[in-house]
């Protein structure tokens, strides 16, 4: 496919077509190899993770305090750290269960936790 793409960029002064069409081949195998490799770096071992166990239902003193400071916050804000750290929604799930687009959670996110540290470290 890539050759008959970019046959129209063929220079026959530049290189033997032989030549031309043994380094697309050649570079589309590279990339090729090269995706798979980081594929296989970024693999997640979901077993050995603890990131969809249900947390428990004890109290703690600290998630009491800090729902206390959250709520002293704008409302846009409250519901996207309380989707991401309260419900444990990742950030594409809060997207999609808020309606409002991945940057916008994204940017109230960061501007939430940015407030919350005004708070702790005044």
């Amino acid at each position: 496919m890539k050759i008959w793409r970019y046959s129209k960029k063929y220079d026959p002064q530049k290189a033997k077509l032989f030549t031309w069409l043994y380094r697309i081949a050649r570079n589309t195998a590279i990339d090729k190899l090269r995706s798979q490799k980081k594929k296989v770096e970024k693999e997640i071992q979901i077993t050995n993770s603890n990131v969809y166990k249900l947390p428990t239902r004890a109290l703690n003193q600290d998630t009491i305090d800090l729902k206390k400071y959250v709520a002293t916050l704008d409302y846009k804000y409250q519901v996207v750290l309380k989707a991401l750290y309260f419900e444990g929604m990742t950030q594409q799930e809060a997207c999609e269960a808020l309606d409002i687009p991945l940057g916008t959670v994204k940017s109230r996110l960061k501007i939430g936790l940015r407030e919350l540290k005004k708070i702790y470290n005044p």
